[in-house]
């Protein structure tokens, strides 16, 4: 199933740096930008359809709203890190109705020991195979970020985007912004002024799910964020997050995420 990665699509101080080993992630999106560089082996992935290889030394960036899936090979490492366009305004602005052609590039020796020293510092003790990295300060951030972009930039070859993204970025924005109110399809529809079977069919082309599990899927990623970073009852969470009773936030929370809203609020809980 494709999920909405909800925390890494929030904020224009959205950044996180992570060192995983033998790890994999399904088909998923996010609003926020994505570096993925090879530290070790290989890894596999998947980026709007087309799929890469990459070994030691090689990187992808990955566009908002791309749909991609990653897995690493055995006794591989990775770094990623998610970050907002605000970072690289630039950047950003000049490519938003753009996409490219091809995710990857190598890094060079030099950008790849600068980079090592200001984003691969620990924050913490390894947990299993992660780790998560230090913020880089206000400042070195932006150098490096526009550093990758900048290397990047020297070897993609762009194409415009095509129609449909844009409309898909104007659902997910929709969705992240009223995913706590009773919305639907029709709703949807009246407020982009599109047709409503077109943008069913837009739905199912471009996500292979219909409008309501999209719905779903948002308010279930923000209510596990909820439920790992508030003490806030349960019934609260299932009513910010736009669901109309607890027994229906029960169910629908189980389908989506595999877990109940209970067993991820007792694995968060501090002992």
């Amino acid at each position: 199933m494709i999920s909405h990665q909800f925390y890494n699509s929030i904020g224009d101080d959205l950044y996180r740096g992570d060192w995983y080993k033998n790890d994999s992630w399904s088909l998923h999106y996010h609003r926020g930008y994505e570096f993925v560089w090879v530290l070790a082996g290989k890894l596999y992935a998947t980026i709007s359809n087309k799929d890469y290889v990459l070994s030691e030394g090689q990187a992808l960036l990955i566009t908002p709203y791309a749909l991609h899936s990653l897995k690493t090979a055995a006794d591989s490492e990775i770094f990623i890190a998610v970050f907002s366009g605000a970072y690289i305004d630039k950047f950003a602005s000049s490519t938003a109705l753009k996409e490219p052609i091809d995710a990857s590039f190598t890094l060079s020796e030099p950008l790849s020991r600068y980079l090592r020293s200001q984003m691969l510092v620990a924050e913490e003790k390894r947990r299993h195979n992660s780790v998560r990295m230090q913020k880089p300060s206000q400042y070195a951030i932006k150098a490096c970020l526009y550093a990758i972009c900048d290397e990047f930039s020297s070897v993609a070859k762009w194409k415009d985007k095509e129609q449909n993204n844009e409309l898909i970025f104007k659902i997910i924005s929709y969705v992240e912004e009223h995913y706590a109110e009773d919305i639907t399809l029709t709703t949807l529809a009246d407020s982009l002024s599109y047709e409503y079977h077109y943008l069913s069919r837009v739905l199912r082309k471009n996500f292979n799910i219909p409008f309501r599990t999209l719905l779903n899927m948002c308010r279930c990623e923000r209510a596990k964020e909820m439920i790992s970073s508030t003490d806030l009852p349960l019934s609260d969470i299932a009513s910010r997050c736009g669901f109309q009773s607890i027994r229906s936030f029960n169910r629908v929370f189980s389908e989506v995420t595999g877990a109940t809203p209970t067993s991820i609020r007792k694995s968060n809980t501090i002992i």
